[in-house]
């Protein structure tokens, strides 16, 4: 099922909470918090297990709400769009597969209060949004249906000044944004159910006493991978610290991993978790690159490969 609630909790976690984070890391240094490297990775579809689709046609959604017919046609081109940019499978209107659904959206509703103190008056600015409806992935020929999901999208977030509604309302999301936002959103996860995709990923860095290994974390984040595992190697023929000497194995097994190579990884984080058993990331992270080899196996199967 497909919900997704942009709510201002979710804004506030995307567009504030991350740039204040980043001041305070800045201020207290980045062991208050865990550093994050991000790469993308190849998933298998989520919802199709061994089949193999090699194209498919998409039919515009059938519109169950009095208005949205120009929102259905632009759903059926970001679906499009997003199979042709994952580039696994193909769009054909010959093809063994098809794509169906109903679909309901509401119009983008708006209202306004305030709250006026002693010190004055907070007016707000509010937008809501949805959109409802289901889809199916059908074979064409025997008309069985492969798999189907629910949609459901809310779009509810608040704006806020202490001046006045224009000022508030001048901050507001414009309607197409938040359509945009809508379709693109369903769009991809529809996309991400059928079909092997790309994903973006992070995984937590462990830093230590020894400076080298923030050093190392520095070039990595910046491009530098064969010098962050340079500056890491070193670090491990160096130090006689347990932690730091960990916090290498795992960082470079944390290269390894985006890179791919699982078994050099899991190696790696044995390593750490060897020299620091009580630690539960190096117990985790030996887990989690078994599963990554599997996930990778199956998306694998699904490209055909």
């Amino acid at each position: 099922m497909i919900n997704v609630n942009f709510n201002s909790k979710y804004i506030k976690k995307k567009l504030v909470i991350n740039l204040i984070f980043l001041c305070f890391l800045t201020i207290f240094q980045m062991s208050c918090s865990p550093t994050k490297y991000y790469f993308t990775v190849t998933a298998p579809a989520k919802s199709l297990n061994d089949l193999k689709i090699p194209s498919i046609q998409v039919f515009k959604f059938n519109v169950l709400s009095n208005y949205g017919k120009n929102e259905a046609i632009q759903l059926k081109g970001y679906i499009e769009n997003e199979f042709i940019q994952e580039g696994y499978i193909r769009i054909s209107n010959n093809s063994q597969y098809v794509l169906i659904g109903d679909i309901e959206f509401s119009r983008v509703n708006y209202d306004s209060n305030s709250k006026c103190y002693k010190g004055g008056c907070t007016y707000t600015y509010q937008k809501k949004y949805s959109v409802t409806g289901n889809y199916s992935l059908f074979e064409r020929f025997s008309k069985v249906k492969v798999f189907g999901d629910s949609i459901q999208f809310f779009f509810d977030m608040k704006w806020r000044s202490g001046d006045s509604y224009s000022d508030a309302k001048s901050r507001a999301l414009s309607d197409e944004k938040i359509i945009f936002l809508a379709l693109n959103q369903i769009a991809r996860q529809i996309v991400s159910e059928i079909s092997p995709h790309k994903e973006t990923i992070h995984r937590e860095l462990r830093t230590g006493k020894d400076d080298n290994i923030e050093l190392g974390i520095t070039y990595l984040v910046n491009g530098r991978t064969d010098q962050a595992v340079s500056i890491w190697d070193k670090v491990i023929e160096t130090t006689s610290n347990s932690v730091d000497k960990a916090a290498a194995y795992y960082n470079i097994g944390v290269v390894k991993e985006a890179q791919g190579f699982f078994k050099d990884a899991f190696e790696l984080y044995s390593k750490a978790n060897e020299l620091e058993k009580e630690d539960e990331l190096y117990m985790k992270a030996m887990t989690r690159v078994e599963n990554s080899y599997i996930l990778e196996q199956k998306a694998k199967e699904q490209i055909g490969k």
